[in-house]
């Protein structure tokens, strides 16, 4: 073999191991660039929730209505977080509470369009984009007449609500 054949076939495979380098790092790229796209599309698309129509029910009961307003379903389950926070019946001044889901909060019933239906008590609901959930909630202590009450709600994805009202 002379030589300029075998510094061509040299050239030539430094040529495709550079060539194959190059094509890696693509992929790699292209991978990474469209597993962030999906990360900002989810957060995009992202449920917007909306709290309305609360009130305190016997003093130890807050009842309220949750409306997805978002492009996608909500799940309401163990995975979603609801926090209280309001003024002791007994004075004893402010109480935060983490309620767990099926046992000291749960989603009542389902409105969707004009339609109502109920569920059973710590079942999972999947609560459509215009879909509203009613939710009991029951706090461990009495919650003081005409004090604040705040509610803040998250859900799995971190989609977070919070509602100030007065309780009557």
């Amino acid at each position: 073999m002379s030589t300029s054949v075998v510094a061509s076939a040299a050239v030539m495979g430094l040529a495709m191991v550079i060539l194959l380098a190059v094509l890696a790092n693509f992929v790699v790229t292209y991978v990474a660039t469209a597993g962030r796209l999906l990360e900002l599309s989810r957060y995009y698309r992202r449920p917007t929730l909306l709290i309305g129509g609360a009130r305190v029910v016997g003093g130890g009961r807050v009842v309220f209505n949750v409306t997805n307003q978002g492009p996608e379903s909500v799940i309401v389950d163990s995975s979603t977080t609801l926090l209280l926070d309001y003024q002791a019946g007994d004075g004893s001044g402010r109480v935060t509470e983490l309620l767990s889901y099926g046992t000291s909060w749960y989603v009542e019933a389902l409105v969707v369009g004009g339609s109502t239906y109920p569920v059973a008590p710590g079942a999972a609901v999947e609560v459509k984009p215009g879909a509203t959930a009613r939710v009991v909630a029951t706090v461990g202590g009495g919650i003081a007449p005409g004090s604040t009450v705040i509610l803040v709600l998250v859900d799995r994805w971190g989609s977070r609500v919070e509602y100030v009202f007065a309780a009557t």
